[in-house]
């Protein structure tokens, strides 16, 4: 049988709240223009570190070892959300995002190492580097593209808050016709730092 699986961490509940405060001030301002971005459902919110796809069940038991190898050694970290911004340019946008401040680099390093590891498994490496956000939106038009750009730049500093980030987890996604339904199947703990709350 055949998962869809992809690697991602966890955001706190208090930095998802922060998150939906700020797409809901981004929507009040984008409703008063011609544009119409699809807005993603909030609750199934993830920082994705290694989007894994279709992959054999009975591959698993061999995905969590090299995953659980991956994040050894590695540290816990703090992430903070903080930006708004979109891809892949202001004159084409088709993501709306925002963006990772703090903890940019345990993310990218930890990414790089799952990537590293699960190639064994013959997953693709990525071609291209890794930037971590959180999408807000799909935007299928241009229509309204110049308008709605100007309320996401006077928007451009809107911040979400920090957590810690303490474990990796490896999702399965089923896609649903009310939308993705995300549910964990292993967990890797980090390693607590001193000092860590």
């Amino acid at each position: 049988m055949s998962l869809r699986l992809f690697v991602a961490v966890e955001l706190s509940t208090e930095v998802k709240q922060g998150v939906a405060d700020a797409v809901e001030r981004l929507r009040k301002g984008i409703q008063f223009t011609p544009a119409h971005p699809a807005w993603v459902k909030l609750d199934a919110m993830h920082l994705t570190l290694k989007f894994l796809g279709e992959t054999n069940d009975t591959d698993v038991p061999r995905l969590t070892e090299l995953l659980a190898q991956a994040v050894t050694g590695e540290p816990e970290f703090d992430v903070s959300v903080e930006g708004v911004g979109v891809f892949p340019n202001p004159r084409r946008p088709t993501v709306l995002w925002m963006g990772i401040k703090g903890g940019k680099e345990n993310l990218a390093r930890l990414s790089s190492r799952i990537d590293q590891h699960v190639a064994a498994l013959g997953f693709e490496r990525e071609k291209r580097d890794f930037h971590p956000h959180l999408t807000l939106a799909r935007i299928k038009a241009l229509r309204g593209a110049e308008a709605m750009m100007k309320v996401i730049e006077s928007h451009r500093h809107l911040s979400a808050g920090s957590c810690r980030i303490s474990r990796v987890v490896l999702f399965k996604s089923e896609l649903r016709p009310e939308g993705a339904l995300h549910t964990p199947i292993a967990f890797f703990p980090l390693t607590p730092t001193t000092g860590a709350p």
